[in-house]
């Protein structure tokens, strides 16, 4: 009778992703449906969520707040918050908390750097999908290639992470669980990302389409740097002007032809 005070919804949600995947994350919307019915305040809520944790049987874990929470698969040792050790410093247990308005994190205390788990970044997400706030570049220290970074352990999964390009300007990688989806953050990388507004598309990053796009655009600027030391600097921008005042020309094609046929052929270089 007192689980009829919650959402019946959410407590098949937590039972059926804790036997899926061992976890269930709520994000703001779960959380204001779960208090919906509660009357008091920040104690009250707390106690609420502990009697909700019980009737599904998980373990618990909430940021202090109360913003978001996650429920993990029971074990023997009841009671045992749930312990997360850093891929930089696997010795070191990382802080939850967060890292934006409802955006639950773990923080390694000793890098500084961040354990963002999957379905917390996307409950996040699903509520900023408009918010198109970022940080002035001056802001955001310049992070350097990180490329011979040794490889980390995710820590939910104990399994290697792998590693993606962020590319836009910025030098550093970008860290990923395959089977959790979890997402590990350097230092000062999560400020970069919302410089260039990439921080509401974390997960396209991990995507083909969008790593095919940057070895595209670094092949085009390959060609580009070359071609500018062999033209000069001066000639080369009157010929990109001219290219794309041919592209947007509606008669380009004709414009090209005319130039293939008419130029002389001692303009060829040796």
């Amino acid at each position: 009778m007192v689980s009829q005070k919650f959402p019946p919804d959410l407590l098949y949600l937590v039972r059926e992703s804790i036997e899926d995947q061992g976890f269930c994350v709520f994000g703001m919307e779960e959380m204001n449906r779960l208090f919906s019915a509660v009357k008091g305040g920040q104690a009250a809520k707390r106690e609420a969520l502990e009697e909700f944790a019980l009737l599904t049987g998980a373990r618990m874990d909430t940021t202090p707040n109360l913003n978001a929470a996650r429920f993990m698969t029971p074990n023997p040792n009841d009671g045992v918050k749930l312990i997360l050790h850093s891929p930089a410093f696997p010795d070191t247990t990382m802080d939850l908390g967060e890292i934006e308005p409802g955006l639950f994190a773990y923080t390694c205390p000793k890098s500084g750097g961040v354990w963002i788990p999957f379905q917390s970044y996307l409950d996040w997400k699903e509520h900023h999908r408009h918010d198109e706030t970022k940080l002035p570049p001056v802001s955001v220290p310049e992070l350097a290639d990180d490329s011979q970074q040794r490889a980390l352990i995710c820590p939910e999964t104990g399994r290697l992470l792998i590693r993606y390009r962020v590319g836009h300007g910025l030098k550093f990688h970008v860290d990923v669980s395959p089977e959790s989806g979890g997402i590990w953050l350097d230092r000062g990388e999560w400020d970069a990302l919302k410089s260039k507004g990439l921080h509401l598309e974390l997960n396209m990053i991990f995507t083909a389409a969008y790593q095919r796009q940057l070895r595209a655009e670094e092949h085009e600027k390959m060609l580009s740097d070359m071609f500018r030391e062999r033209i000069g600097a001066a000639d080369f921008e009157k010929v990109a002007a001219f290219k794309e005042w041919l592209v947007a020309h509606p008669n380009k094609r004709a414009i090209r032809s005319y130039l293939f046929f008419n130029l002389p052929d001692e303009l060829d270089e040796s």
